[in-house]
């Protein structure tokens, strides 16, 4: 999907039960994996340092909300091309259906508006579609991926 961000009207508004901060430090981006980890349901044995992204040397946001000073969701956004892209908003199923999603996603677009990019591209989940749809992104196209797994052998 993709979107003119000049188009984007609607204003980030944090919903009530959180806190939200830029991941800028060793503490914060262990708690923006460690959501991933949970949503995505990444195998427990994956390291700490296959995280997607270095604090310093990174071109994008990235963000983590908390509630009660728990991690409970998380989103990046990585700039290139003349684009943001915006991957991983994940938010953990019991806070879901709060706006704290829709929220992490404005914050990274008037992020990028800020930063000089008119344009933004993401893969939306199908319990992501509407709300990306609402906000103004078109689909062009649709991107399938198989995967397989090794079964224990012998």
């Amino acid at each position: 999907m993709a979107c003119d961000l000049k188009i984007i009207t609607d204003e980030p508004v944090k919903p009530k039960i959180i806190d939200v901060a830029l991941v800028t430090d060793e503490k914060r981006k262990k708690d923006w994996n460690m959501i991933r980890k949970i949503v995505f349901d990444f195998p427990k044995e994956l390291e700490e340092d296959s995280f997607i992204f270095h604090v310093d040397d990174f071109d994008g946001k990235a963000y983590v909300a908390y509630s009660s000073n728990a991690p409970v969701a998380a989103a990046v956004s990585y700039y290139g091309s003349g684009a943001v892209g915006i991957y991983s908003v994940v938010t953990l199923p019991e806070f879901r259906r709060q706006g704290i999603g829709k929220y992490m996603t404005l914050l990274l677009l008037e992020d990028a508006k800020k930063d000089g990019y008119e344009t933004a591209i993401l893969q939306a989940s199908s319990m992501g579609k509407g709300i990306y749809e609402k906000l103004g992104f078109k689909e062009y196209c649709i991107m399938k991926y198989y995967t397989w797994k090794l079964n224990d052998i012998g």
